[in-house]
């Protein structure tokens, strides 16, 4: 097995052929790919692996084949002609997969009923032939589970704060989480969009008065603070505030003003820099040269 993008060498031990003359493989039972034979150079045949082959210099029976593609999966054959003019066949089967993206958890269902949770959440990946866990809390659900839709009743005593879908190949595997709080909240944050609301210029001291905006798309409970990148300063702290009002002048082209969503679960942050939006240079764009 192997990822695609790699490198893989297909090989067999000489010592398996005695004395040969000629070495042919095949990408299937068809197709041949390249012949050598002795005293002759290799003669690669037009396929799409053609461009990417090479056989070993010390030993034809090493195929080379660079920068493998899903579609390069196969069983090769590598056909050995002796000398004495028997041929034998060996076979070595090559599966190449994908790396396994990460995946979207999407919430179907998040009910409470009576102090139950029916909760519905699917896995969602791209077209890919992958495995499935699900993880809480306690560790892995049952086997039964183990599925793209994780279909569960909770309820006190089986309640997570945290679910996590693990998807994987034979090469790779992923993960991600959303969080809860139990039974049947869900509370994680995604990235902050930060958005200019508004903008004045004031043409006689040189300053420019903005008002900006961070919103978040998903999460409950959320707070936000506004920091300066360079330093803690702590902007607009005493009411959690999603807007930010600046008046900057030129002296604060490079600033850069940072963005915290927060709930009790999870916390996601956004960088800003609004000195463009006031038609400010930086300091080395006002050096010019003769």
């Amino acid at each position: 097995m192997a990822v695609s993008g790699s490198n893989v060498s297909l090989k067999i031990s000489e010592e398996l052929f005695g004395n040969y003359k000629q070495l042919i493989w095949f990408y299937n039972t068809s197709q041949k790919i390249v012949e050598w034979e002795v005293l002759s150079p290799a003669v690669y045949y037009r396929s799409s692996l053609k461009d990417r082959l090479s056989l070993d210099p010390q030993s034809p029976a090493h195929l080379h084949i660079s920068k493998v593609q899903k579609e390069d999966s196969s069983t090769y054959i590598l056909r050995v002609s002796k000398e004495s003019g028997k041929e034998q066949e060996w076979k070595i089967p090559l599966q190449v997969f994908d790396p396994v993206p990460e995946p979207i958890i999407e919430t179907e269902k998040a009910e409470e009923v009576n102090g139950n949770c029916y909760l519905t959440l699917s896995c969602v990946i791209q077209d890919q032939s992958v495995s499935y866990v699900w993880y809480g809390d306690s560790g892995p659900f049952p086997k039964e589970l183990q599925k793209n839709v994780l279909e569960v009743t909770l309820n006190t005593q089986n309640q997570s704060r945290f679910y996590t879908c693990q998807v994987s190949n034979p090469v790779s595997s992923k993960n991600n989480t959303v969080y809860f709080i139990p039974p049947c909240t869900i509370e994680q944050v995604s990235t902050p969009e930060i958005k200019v609301l508004n903008t004045t210029q004031e043409n006689d001291n040189g300053t420019c008065s903005l008002t900006i905006a961070c919103t978040v798309e998903k999460g409950d409970h959320v707070t936000y603070t506004w920091n300066e990148k360079a330093g803690t300063h702590l902007l607009s702290p005493a009411n959690s505030s999603h807007l930010l009002y600046l008046t900057l002048g030129p002296q604060h082209a490079d600033n850069i003003y940072i963005c915290t969503a927060s709930n009790p679960v999870s916390n996601r942050s956004q960088a800003f820099s609004p000195g463009h939006r006031c038609g400010f240079k930086s300091p080395g764009e006002y050096a010019g040269g003769s």
